[in-house]
């Protein structure tokens, strides 16, 4: 979450969430300025952020060999051949470079540096402060990314003061900051600065007749033709900035009316970018020895917050698990005593389970006493004829099996090996014999005959 107060619009809420920034909630001006130390306490909350008005900047144009990057003794050097080397009212704050353009002669970085103009407080213990130009650029780089446009002019309006930014090969080329309550009343004059403004980069497009687009937010193309009614505006809705359900743009921070309202919202979206952004991190006015006291101090109360709750939840689950195994003992004696009463009729019914598994068990290991009759006249008969001529059998027995059936083995003896196939055919295909079965046949060297054993079941009548 990013906490954004500027002075006189009061502060927006933003969560920061998959690339997008959500206005979750609104305090008005008054309200911050009494409430504004329970934010800083407040535990989730990461950042707090303030926008500071009319604070000095300069653009350097610095040379280095192709490739190389600026090191801070070059802006230096650069800001005091501006200023001179006596003069001490325009101290270097922090740069960043906005844009390079390598040539034959090397790379030429476009500078774009913060002056230190007195000692700046804002708000004690706030996370970060930034001067109102840099959430312009901010606004600016994401119109950039979002268009897909190499070289466009933004126009953005707030309080009386007109910012104009140059974008040029998908980088910020330069920034101007026009007050228009210092300016004459004479449009064409401000127009005519934003024209030569514009050809600060498009004097390539201009040879050909054409200009780059002037591009604003929506809801402020009437504020900027209100002063330059003679501009073509093309407007732009970003869809990186969403709001509640519930909530309108024209909704918050009911004490601005007009479109001011909605410009206070897109600068305090632009200081949650910055807030964001490595680039902008140096230029941040908030006083680091309080800021880093309040963090040590927000990271103490935190830890203290912390270790309580986590205490209050071991306590409260200490108590809950006395409560459940007190409950589960009264639970247990009930139902001890409950069994006491009722022991007799359940060792009653455990001897009734014990005897029917043995009277189960027992009529498994029955036999059944009755079998359907036999035809042994037939089946004599038929192994008769069965047998071949030089054959006979030996030890005919039979008994009842468990399923009532009679299995019957007798041993053959046989002549002529080749005979032993033809016999095991004839069985199987007779409805006498079921499952017939033949063990291994061996030669008698005495009398020259194959003896073996046929195991069978006999078929029913």
């Amino acid at each position: 979450r990013i906490a954004c107060f500027l002075p006189g619009s009061g502060c927006i809420e933003f969560l920061f969430k998959a690339n997008q920034y959500q206005v979750i909630k609104e305090i008005s001006d008054e309200s911050f300025q009494i409430h504004f130390k329970s934010l800083l306490w407040k535990v989730g909350r990461q950042l707090l952020v303030q926008g500071v008005m009319d604070r000095p900047f300069l653009h350097l144009e610095i040379r280095t060999p192709f490739g190389s990057s600026v090191e801070d003794s070059q802006v230096v050097n650069a800001l005091q051949e501006i200023t001179g080397p006596n003069n001490k009212a325009m101290n270097l704050a922090a740069w960043h470079s906005l844009y390079v353009e390598d040539t034959n002669l090397g790379s030429n970085h476009r500078i774009f540096a913060s002056l230190k103009e007195d000692e700046f407080s804002g708000i004690e213990g706030g996370d970060q402060s930034f001067a109102l130009e840099l959430p312009v650029l901010a606004l600016c780089e994401t119109l950039g990314l979002e268009r897909n446009s190499s070289a466009f002019q933004f126009l953005f309006f707030h309080q009386n003061v007109l910012y104009s930014v140059l974008y040029n090969q998908n980088a910020i080329a330069h920034l101007l900051r026009l007050n228009l309550e210092k300016l004459p009343n004479d449009s064409l004059q401000m127009r005519d600065r934003l024209l030569a403004h514009s050809r600060f980069v498009a004097a390539g497009q201009e040879k050909l007749g054409e200009t780059i687009p002037c591009i604003c937010l929506m809801g402020q193309e009437k504020s900027i033709q209100s002063v330059l009614p003679e501009l073509s505006l093309t407007v732009h809705q970003s869809q990186r900035l969403i709001f509640e359900p519930a909530k309108k743009p024209n909704e918050l921070t009911p004490n601005l009316t007009g479109d001011s309202k909605l410009s206070a919202l897109y600068v305090q979206w632009g200081l949650a970018l910055c807030s964001q952004d490595p680039e902008f991190l140096n230029h941040n006015l908030s006083n680091t020895a309080k800021r880093l006291e309040l963090r040590d101090w927000r990271h103490s109360f935190s830890l203290l917050k912390t270790s309580c709750l986590v205490a209050f939840l071991c306590l409260l689950l200490f108590g809950l698990q006395w409560a459940f195994n007190l409950y589960h003992e009264k639970q247990l004696q009930t139902l001890n005593s409950a069994a006491m009463e009722h022991g007799p009729q359940v060792q009653r019914l455990a001897d009734i389970r014990n005897q029917i598994a043995k009277s189960e068990s027992r009529l498994l290991e029955l036999k059944p006493l009755w079998s359907n009759p036999v035809a042994w006249t037939d089946v004599l008969s038929y192994l008769d004829r069965a047998l071949p001529e030089e054959a006979g059998i030996e030890n005919f027995q039979s008994q009842i099996n468990s399923q009532g059936r009679y299995e019957s083995s007798f041993k053959v003896w046989i002549k002529k090996w080749d005979e032993v196939d033809t016999l095991r055919s004839k069985l199987e295909k007779s409805p006498l014999f079921e499952q017939v079965s033949l063990s291994d046949q061996r030669r008698d060297i005495r009398n020259g005959t194959v003896d073996f054993t046929v195991q069978c079941i006999m078929g029913v009548k």
